[in-house]
């Protein structure tokens, strides 16, 4: 397993544990290509939100399109499940 790290902490209230959420470091990249596309007049960067397209696609690939995915999924055999 890859490196993660955790955000906020397990503090306990009236209503219980709050959750932590853990993430992969390596979906970070992705996290701020999103945010940095954002039409907003203070977080648009078009050339930052590339360079984080860049780095992700580095550690996990390249994605492919709707169409590529459709063609692969279309060649997979249905599966078919037996009736108990």
């Amino acid at each position: 397993m890859g490196p993660r790290t955790t955000i906020g902490t397990r503090r306990r209230s009236r209503l219980g544990a709050y959750p932590t959420v853990i993430y992969h470091l390596r979906l970070t990249p992705r996290i701020y290509h999103c945010a940095l596309l954002k039409t907003d007049a203070e977080t648009l960067n078009v050339q930052k939100a590339l360079k984080h397209e860049k780095v992700f696609e580095r550690s996990f690939g390249a994605r492919l399109d709707a169409n590529v995915q459709r063609k692969h999924r279309d060649r997979r055999p249905p599966i078919v499940r037996m009736q108990r």
